[in-house]
């Protein structure tokens, strides 16, 4: 399943947020207009392996992605994780629910029809929007905070030092 990046410039409209590229695999033209955005930061040539991966996905207060290995080593790890899934997404996902029984703290947002898109980023649009007006800084013990300058040197320096210990 890929994604174009169109849909998704409505969820960089979000105020107080950061956003960070975990995947390896992005089409050139997406990672031109992404690399191009002052609110997305490009980790992912920074990354060897998943550990690396891993490691700066532990520092994030949230993790919204397509249904990758991202999502799933987000889940695994016990990060705060949503996912988008496409219509007629894998059977794993099940039906016709927002949670994953393998992954507590994973919320699904799916297509209610086939290649809407549009409608999967506005639903994130408004959760993290409503998110980002409830949040306190305790409520994640992360370096990431909303309204906070993060680069992603220091994102990754902190990952990989507590990674390393």
């Amino acid at each position: 399943m890929g994604l174009d990046t169109k849909p998704l410039r409505s969820i960089l409209n979000v105020d107080n947020a950061s956003f960070y590229i975990l995947q390896k695999d992005v089409s050139p033209q997406d990672l031109k207009w992404l690399n191009s955005q002052t609110k997305i930061h490009n980790l992912s040539s920074y990354f060897n392996d998943l550990a690396d991966t891993a490691a700066a996905i532990k520092e994030l207060d949230l993790v919204i992605t397509i249904d990758t290995v991202i999502a799933h080593l987000a889940g695994a790890l016990g990060k705060p994780v949503w996912v988008m899934l496409n219509f007629d997404s894998d059977w794993r996902w099940l039906t016709e629910r927002e949670d994953s029984p393998w992954y507590p703290t994973m919320k699904l947002f799916r297509q209610s029809k086939s290649d809407d898109w549009q409608g999967v980023c506005q639903e994130i649009f408004d959760a993290l929007s409503s998110k980002l007006l409830t949040f306190k800084k305790t409520d994640y013990p992360s370096i990431i905070q909303p309204g906070s300058s993060v680069t992603t040197r220091k994102l990754l320096t902190t990952a990989f030092e507590k990674y390393q210990r």
